[in-house]
């Protein structure tokens, strides 16, 4: 088989299916929406019992910290 390369996870050039990619790509957005709100969820609400008010502010404050962490990453 000389001309095909086997890439590191052993796929080589083949396409990848839209479905796939469309349901692997929303996975990927969720997993990243849970990962961002999840830790001040559970410093805010379960570790230090705060109300609802200061747990929100909490995990908006996240949302913009992870937001402008990220932003020098973006083209």
């Amino acid at each position: 088989m000389a001309g095909s390369e086997i890439g590191p996870r052993g796929h080589g050039d083949d396409d990848i299916p839209i479905l796939l990619t469309v349901i692997l790509g929303i996975q990927h957005a969720l997993c990243m929406i849970g990962s961002s709100d999840s830790p001040p969820l559970a410093i805010a609400a379960g570790a230090s019992y705060l109300d609802s008010t200061t747990t929100q502010y909490t995990v908006y404050a996240a949302f913009i910290v992870t937001d402008s962490a990220l932003r020098p990453y973006c083209k």
